[in-house]
């Protein structure tokens, strides 16, 4: 059955205490385009703020890898291979040719907005790869990506699929009337923020570009993080849930599991309170987890989880497509010992109305 699925889980792990972390973020400033002047320019280094970039180039040859420095030009080990299928264009094509640093903060360089990658067509030929290697398996990475392209002849979302041991899926809306500040027809304000990851067993991340509204895909620049925090072999452990109302503005904490297409963001319309709310879109079955440790407390017999949903008349759920909350209790060996299901929320569900779901394990008040 295909449906959309809110999942948060709850795990009896391991009671040992997080460390403390002092190593600091690492940062790589990547700028995807061409060389040739009309379309595009390699962005020099230092910029104006003191930043090193990388030049990636649309160069898919066996021996063509790009080395990558951070952003004080120091080497990281790190590795980008350009996959087929990307195409580029910029500066004569509605590449951002005058970025601002009240809008894109240290990303505001011309030379790093006015051109970029894209990808359009359909099947095979529509998605474009870059797979980053050389990764550390004690370190975790965050990517932040930037797509742009000025025109009014239709809204074009672009999707970033993230794929290392864990899948982090996001969407960035890059051309259109009114996409960005003070009626600019295409982005020109907006970075969007990966969940954090960690490589796969090969020791790399694989982005996937693809389109999902409008003819064409655009990426412009990223940023690539290199997060401490799993220097240890002892990971951090939590007692409650970490960003329970997305109000980091993003999805940190939080695993993406599931969904062929569509993906999860968040953003601050419309939302239920606070500043920020999550969004699932997809055909088949696509959630959010995240993992917290318990201590049993006596007199305590019920454990209830509560979260709000909006079945949103723009994109509404349809067919037996349905979203529920879920709670899960495991055994330190990671055995599953109970599985509690809220109702639901269905395509019958009133749209544009928030509903309270709530899954419970045991009696009594809470």
């Amino acid at each position: 059955m295909r449906r959309k699925i809110l999942l948060l889980a709850l795990a009896a792990l391991g009671f040992s205490q997080a460390q403390a972390q002092t190593t600091a973020v690492r940062s790589m400033l990547v700028d995807f385009g061409v060389n040739d002047v009309t379309n595009g320019n390699v962005t020099p280094s230092p910029d104006a703020n003191g930043s090193y970039w990388n030049n990636v180039l649309n160069n898919t040859g066996v021996t063509d890898t790009f080395r990558l420095v951070d952003k004080q030009n120091q080497a990281t080990g790190v590795k980008v291979k350009v996959g087929a299928n990307f195409l580029t264009n910029g500066i004569a094509t509605g590449g951002l040719l005058a970025p601002t640093a009240a809008l894109l903060g240290e990303y505001a360089v011309a030379t790093a907005t006015q051109d970029y990658f894209f990808v359009q067509g359909t099947g095979s030929t529509s998605l474009g790869t870059l797979r980053f290697s050389g990764l550390s398996a004690s370190r975790r990475y965050v990517f932040h990506v930037f797509g742009s392209r000025q025109t009014t002849a239709e809204i074009r979302t672009s999707q970033y699929k993230f794929t290392g041991a864990n899948v982090s899926t996001i969407t960035q809306t890059t051309t259109g009337t009114n996409v960005g500040a003070n009626g600019y027809a295409g982005n020109n304000n907006t970075i969007t923020k990966s969940d954090t990851l960690t490589a796969d067993a090969a020791g790399g991340i694989t982005l996937e570009l693809s389109k999902i509204a409008g003819m064409y895909a655009y990426l412009n620049l990223l940023r690539m993080d290199i997060v401490p925090g799993r220097a240890s072999t002892t990971p951090p452990v939590y007692y409650t849930f970490q960003n329970p109302g997305f109000e980091l503005g993003n999805l940190t904490y939080w695993t993406t599991v599931g969904g062929s297409t569509g993906g999860t963001t968040v953003g601050q319309v419309p939302k239920h309170s606070g500043s920020f709310a999550a969004k699932l879109t997809g055909t088949n079955s696509l959630s959010l987890e995240q993992r917290i440790s318990y201590q049993f407390t006596s007199g305590v017999g019920t454990y209830r989880l509560n979260g709000w949903f909006l079945n949103a008349a723009t994109s509404a759920l349809s067919g037996v497509q349905s979203a529920h909350l879920e709670l899960l209790f495991y055994s330190s060996t990671n055995a599953l010992l109970g599985r509690f299901l809220s109702d639901s929320v269905r395509a019958s569900t009133p749209t544009d109305t928030w509903v309270r779901l709530s899954s419970v394990m045991g009696q009594g008040g809470a």
